[in-house]
């Protein structure tokens, strides 16, 4: 059972008390120690020029072209010094902790590579985190696989938004896909201070993370890994992640943040108590609230006919937007309920 108290600071989720002022306070917390250890521990650091933080100007949204995406790193990156991965790697190797030239030769210590990829790894369950609880929420098995490249398997889901100046998901998983072959594109908005962060992830540390997999991996296993470092979003130490991660990943937020044992189950149906917020039930006959509320449904997994058993409407000016532009003013309208601006003011 889900219950509110009556000032609406509190809910109670299966015995399990929510303080909401708290749970917004710890996801500001989250995002900006995730920052500092990013630049810390993982950047080392090491100072990078803005552009390795910024979004891609444009997106075509090629969602054919093998090897295509926003932060796909061709051998043409590799060779070119500005690009900020190469100047990464100089930078290591200058301080020559984890690597450093030794006759023309770039030497790595195997033991400082393995503690760099734990805070690696580590890091990106932390923005796994931020992009999980800042939007409507996706199911682990759909988040698990996805890319930020299209392959010869599936579509890429990251891209650039097209009415704010941030990032997107934009998935092609539904829950009865297996039975009905029927996919449906759900697209989440990334707070645009988390897609800098996992701009720059995808951009300098993954080409770092690939380097290291053809240096240390086996032969046998080289192209597999070199796949899944090339194409998907959750991958560490040669390893797709599994949805039983992802849900370990969300339980120890929880319970290290707010002291609640609660996993990407329970944290959907807390979701869906915020959503019943963010449209309060009101003017149940306003065409331009039900089509966002839809959008809302359909973001948290849910169709048409769920949300009109479970979830409110409110009142709202008439809009008229593409389904694409209703879900991201869904996730805009989502950060902002949780305290965040979805794109940066000062770009607007």
């Amino acid at each position: 059972m889900v219950t509110w108290d009556e000032d609406g600071n509190r809910l109670k989720l299966h015995g399990h008390i929510i303080d909401i002022t708290l749970y917004k306070a710890e996801l500001h917390r989250t995002l900006t120690d995730t920052i500092a250890y990013f630049h810390e521990k993982v950047l080392r650091g090491i100072q990078l020029p803005q552009t390795a933080f910024e979004l891609p100007n444009e997106d075509d949204y090629d969602q054919t072209t093998r090897g295509h995406g926003l932060f796909a790193f061709s051998d043409n990156d590799a060779q070119n010094p500005d690009h900020p991965a190469t100047i990464f790697m100089q930078e290591l190797s200058l301080q020559g902790t984890l690597c450093q030239y030794k006759n023309g030769e770039l030497l790595w210590d195997r033991e400082e590579v393995s503690y760099w990829q734990v805070h690696v790894s580590f890091c990106l369950s932390q923005i796994y985190v931020l992009l999980h609880l800042l939007s409507p929420p996706g199911r682990g098995t759909e988040e698990a696989l996805l890319q930020y490249v299209n392959s010869t398997e599936t579509r890429r889901h990251l891209f650039r938004s097209q009415t704010l100046n941030t990032l997107v998901l934009i998935s092609n998983y539904d829950k009865g896909a297996y039975l009905s072959g029927i996919y449906k594109c759900i697209i989440r908005v990334i707070q645009y201070q988390v897609a800098g962060l996992l701009s720059a992830f995808l951009r300098v540390v993954r080409p770092i993370e690939l380097a290291l997999a053809l240096k240390f991996q086996i032969v046998a296993e080289k192209s597999k890994v070199m796949a899944l470092y090339q194409e998907r979003i959750f991958v560490s130490f040669g390893k797709a992640w599994e949805s039983r991660r992802l849900t370990g990943i969300i339980y120890d937020w929880y319970t290290s943040h707010l002291g609640l044992p609660i996993g990407i189950h329970l944290h959907r149906h807390f979701a869906q108590a915020l959503q019943r917020r963010l449209y309060p039930r009101s003017n149940l006959a306003d065409q331009a609230l039900q089509k966002l509320n839809e959008a809302a449904n359909l973001a948290l997994g849910h169709g048409k006919e769920a949300g009109e058993m479970n979830y409110a409407r409110d009142h709202s000016d008439v809009l008229q937007m593409s389904q694409q532009e209703m879900f991201e003013r869904v996730g805009k309208d989502w950060l902002q309920f949780l305290g965040f601006e979805a794109s940066d003011s000062s770009d607007s």
